[in-house]
């Protein structure tokens, strides 16, 4: 992502989908909107799967609105510039992750019940995108 961004000037907007509503590895032409999405895997030339086989989810922040909670703390919207997570052996996402809104979970493995979790999640500070970007003198 920080290579794509030192290119390109920015972030790569979320995958476009083919005719049957797969993923096509291609992020659509911005504006990126705030959808979430898969990860465009093709213009970032990485794998699109993640250990079991599921596409990456994908959710780039052009409207400062992420917000990120890991165990006890919280990383406040405007700090999180993009998010990328796999949805686990299950290939759903789960708890937080599952709701659609701008609110992202990183949190420990729960293998059964209701509460059921095991998403797995990176996210891109804001200060290490613009870093990246002065550095590449793109900002």
């Amino acid at each position: 992502l920080l290579s794509y961004a030192a290119i390109n000037g920015r972030l790569p907007c979320r995958s476009g989908l083919d005719g049957l509503d797969k993923p096509n590895g291609i992020a659509v032409s911005p504006p990126c909107g705030t959808d979430e999405g898969y990860l465009p895997w093709l213009d970032l030339n990485m794998s699109p799967y993640d250990a079991w086989g599921n596409f990456f989810r994908y959710r780039v922040d052009n409207t400062n609105t992420i917000v990120v909670l890991t165990g006890n703390q919280h990383l406040p919207s405007g700090t999180v510039a993009a998010v990328v997570f796999s949805c686990g052996k299950n290939g759903q996402r789960d708890g937080e992750n599952a709701n659609g809104d701008n609110i992202y979970r990183q949190d420990a493995y729960v293998p059964d019940g209701v509460n059921y979790f095991d998403d797995n999640l990176i996210w891109l500070s804001q200060n290490m995108l613009d870093y990246r970007l002065a550095t590449a003198r793109r900002k």
